[in-house]
């Protein structure tokens, strides 16, 4: 495979410099171009910069502002933040997820439940609701901004640690030990949340030299779990999505977070299965610091770790034409500056099966951008294509939407998608073809799999190169079939010299 391409150093992230620049990101910029690091300057500038001791008509504009940036309907945790900087009040932090639901007359209620009419008659249950801890993805995103309005804005101004110092969402060392100072030196607490969303955007190789410094044992714990290499396995879940079996991906070694513990949180992607469904990360509606694209953001340097937190979605998406936080997800995978893993290549390959169209044509995009710059080798695809339509891929659950039925991706999308992928450029023809050839014997004869020895003869032909053909696809050529799958395969034996 060649060579990683050389990407080049990205640019720095500035923080907001005046009360004014702050203003116009939040009166012209946010409301036409939502990125995870403008909200991110954003949140930095609110808490550096206070409307406490400024004149009349400032505060009118930066109320004008507040509400041009609410107008375009962002995410109701970085509303609250707008609201508690112009001087609102705010709610408090919520205790856990509020959860409802029924107990059948004469059993007990669940510990805390809170019961309540139902609004049905007398039903032969009752009906509660119950506060339960809660620290999925969704879940702390929100807490963390809670104590931004609640925290950060009830002290002195003064830098967030956590805002990127990069345009990849990373932090630097440097920069993160200079906020530190900049703190102390005027008497700011370091808050907890923001510390930790700090030591999870920290650049790989600034770790080593932040963890020599660190004299704090939480922060040391929280440093080697950002530096640890999570080990990935699949296995079958009974109930693991929507009630049916699911393969699931799971990183045995990681250390259970909680609500108090955002980085070991973060770092720990299981589901838990309850019955009749399966609980993984909540993906809420809306444009703000919720949604997967600010996710990434939180996690720029463990891509596996979001999949995993995302993999409902992922399969969601293979029968629900109306889930494009997927598409999300792929887009920013195919920005990975580093090799590529195998959870971040089953989800792109999966992308490719979607039912949202967008999704299928960002996943493709999603391959050629890791293949063309060396973060996606032939290996990576091969086992990321028989991992969704291989004869011992799945299962993915069941498609709920229309007639209940087991969901799997499809082989021909996945083809057409591949095919879309090589067709962007010659680096990324040539590794998708030698996946596909690796492939073939165990997908050509699947449904669909005409279309796949398709792409590998296309390539062949188009890149005029010899070489290796799977003895499968060598005896179906020379045989007297002629079903598609036969007429390709002599197709592609011919191109690639039949040796």
């Amino acid at each position: 495979m060649p060579d990683p391409v050389d990407l080049g150093v990205l640019d720095a992230v500035t923080p907001v410099a005046d009360l004014d620049e702050l203003l116009v990101l939040m009166e012209e910029v946010l409301p036409v171009r939502t990125t995870a690091v403008e909200l991110e300057r954003v949140l930095d500038g609110m808490v550096r910069f206070r409307l406490d001791h400024v004149l009349t008509p400032v505060r009118r504009r930066a109320e004008r502002a507040a509400s041009s940036w609410w107008a375009s309907d962002p995410d109701r945790d970085a509303h609250l933040v707008a609201s508690a900087w112009l001087g609102h009040e705010t709610p408090p932090l919520a205790a856990g997820r509020t959860v409802h639901g029924t107990t059948p007359l004469g059993e007990e209620l669940p510990p805390d439940a809170v019961e309540y009419p139902s609004g049905y008659g007398t039903p032969p249950w009752r009906t509660w609701t119950r506060v339960v801890p809660a620290h999925d993805p969704g879940f702390l995103t929100s807490r963390r901004l809670g104590l931004v309005r609640l925290a950060h804005l009830a002290a002195g101004p003064g830098p967030l640690l956590s805002l990127p110092s990069s345009q990849d969402g990373t932090v630097g060392a440097d920069e993160l030990l200079a906020r530190i100072r900049g703190r102390a030196a005027h008497g700011l607490p370091l808050e907890r949340f923001d510390l930790a969303w700090a030591v999870l955007r920290l650049h790989p190789r600034d770790r080593d030299g932040l963890l020599a410094a660190g004299d704090s044992p939480e922060l040391t714990a929280w440093l080697r779990a950002v530096a640890r290499a999570p080990h990935w396995e699949q296995s079958v879940v009974a109930g693991g999505y929507v009630g049916y079996d699911a393969k699931i991906w799971h990183d045995p070694g990681a250390v259970a977070g909680s609500m108090d513990d955002p980085v070991h949180a973060w770092l720990d992607p299981s589901a838990t299965v309850e019955p009749h469904r399966a609980r993984g990360a909540w993906v809420p509606r809306g444009s703000g610091l919720s949604s997967p694209a600010q996710w990434a953001a939180t996690l720029p340097s463990h891509p596996d770790v979001l999949v995993a937190h995302l993999q409902q979605a992922v399969r969601q998406a293979l029968h629900d034409p109306d889930t494009t936080s997927v598409e999300v997800l792929v887009r920013s995978l195919g920005t990975l500056r580093a090799p590529w893993g195998r959870p971040s290549a089953w989800a792109v390959v999966m992308g490719l099966s979607a039912e949202h169209r967008p999704t299928r044509l960002a996943a493709s995009e999603a391959v050629a951008a890791g293949a063309s710059r060396g973060m996606l080798d032939p290996a990576t695809l091969t086992d990321a294509v028989l991992g969704t339509v291989g004869p011992d891929a799945g299962p993915f659950g069941h498609i709920t939407i229309g007639q209940l039925r087991p969901a799997h991706p499809m082989l021909s999308r996945t083809a057409d998608g591949l095919a879309d992928a090589a067709g962007i450029d010659d680096r990324t023809a040539d590794v998708v073809q030698r996946a596909v050839l690796a492939a073939l014997p165990e997908l050509m004869g699947r449904p669909g799999g005409h279309a796949i020895v398709a792409v590998a003869a296309q390539l062949a032909e188009r890149l005029g190169r010899r070489g290796d053909t799977p003895a499968a696809v060598l005896e179906l050529a020379a045989g007297r079939s002629r079903t598609r799958t036969a007429t390709e395969a002599r197709r592609l034996v011919a191109a690639v010299g039949g040796s």
